[in-house]
């Protein structure tokens, strides 16, 4: 079987139209591994992402006290999405499980390709920020389940529900587009999202959604900071992030029309964000249209970051609990 009849078994290149997926094929070798075989250590130099073609892919991170396992990749995931974006060393370990086939992905021959096909850059653009988000997700999920491995009670929530945007709050079209200006959209998208997205105001502390809440818009902060948070069986809420001006969330919503996986709250100073509703998403991020590539790489970009984070949180509760969770 050719290789990129291989990729094409892949859900997440499902977006790649033939020439695309070719290109990408030209990009790879395939690998095979043995179970409990090392694909990539820690600290070593990213040079490839990888997909999985058969078997299954543990992702560790090693600490003083062993290795702590952060996720298990399967047949048709991606791993290594964060090193394409920006080159660095492997922060985890990856490790067969089973005996695993690959393909390898040269990053330096990606990042040519995408330079100079915009259409392949906006299809793997949207794969990389799909693997993103699903990894994302399952960390934020994780988080949950920690300390319920311990047989800890789970706490009441607060009662679920958005509270309704405040009536009669505007912002000026101009505040708009400078805030979309900032990011380097085109003319286009400016107008797009300016005119499309709806302003919302929330005073500190107050909810923007919940976890658990079905996902009907994407956001992005115009003004004050807005807290991603998630709540912890027997430990209430932990804070995951905070995001200023020009940060989006509540993306992945758009891209899976799952539930929340987590919360979002106005910080102690308040937030004014702008709600893009997923029908507006969808369209400037569908790629058989003229979409944003740029706005692709910004939510690459971000769900990259915000799985660092979330994996080191991660990290440092297995380290406070001295091994014994998760």
């Amino acid at each position: 079987m050719s290789l990129a009849k291989k990729l094409r078994l892949c859900e997440i290149f499902a977006s790649f139209d033939d020439a695309p997926l070719a290109r990408l094929a030209s990009c790879g070798t395939i690998q095979r591994h043995q179970p409990n075989e090392e694909i990539f250590s820690q600290g070593s130099t990213a040079s490839a992402l990888y997909a999985i073609i058969k078997g299954a892919v543990r992702l560790q991170r090693d600490t003083q006290l062993g290795p702590f396992t952060l996720a298990t990749m399967n047949r048709g995931d991606l791993f290594g999405e964060r090193f394409l974006l920006e080159p660095a060393e492997h922060n985890l370990t990856a490790i067969a499980e089973t005996r695993v086939e690959l393909v390898a992905l040269d990053l330096v021959r990606l990042r040519k390709a995408a330079e100079a096909e915009p259409a392949f850059e906006m299809a793997l653009s949207w794969a990389l920020w799909k693997g993103l988000s699903l990894k994302l997700r399952a960390s934020n999920q994780k988080l949950a389940e920690f300390f319920a491995a311990d047989g800890t009670q789970q706490k009441e929530q607060g009662p679920a529900g958005q509270p309704p945007p405040r009536e009669g709050f505007r912002v000026d079209m101009a505040a708009k587009r400078d805030l979309f200006d900032e990011q380097r959209l085109t003319p286009m998208e400016i107008h797009f999202l300016a005119s499309l997205s709806r302003e919302e105001s929330y005073g500190p502390a107050e909810a923007i959604f919940r976890e658990g809440e079905p996902g009907e818009a994407m956001y992005v902060v115009l003004d004050g900071t807005v807290l991603i948070s998630k709540f912890v069986p027997g430990g209430g809420d932990e804070g995951l992030a905070f995001l200023g001006r020009g940060e989006y969330f509540g993306e992945m919503a758009v891209l899976d029309h799952l539930p929340r996986s987590a919360s979002a709250s106005a910080h102690t100073s308040g937030a004014v964000v702008l709600a893009i509703a997923r029908s507006v998403a969808e369209g400037i991020l569908d790629t058989q249209k003229a979409s944003s590539t740029r706005l692709l790489k910004l939510l690459c970009s971000m769900a990259s970051q915000r799985l660092l984070e979330s994996d080191d949180k991660l990290v440092g509760w297995f380290l406070l609990s001295a091994g014994h969770a998760g």
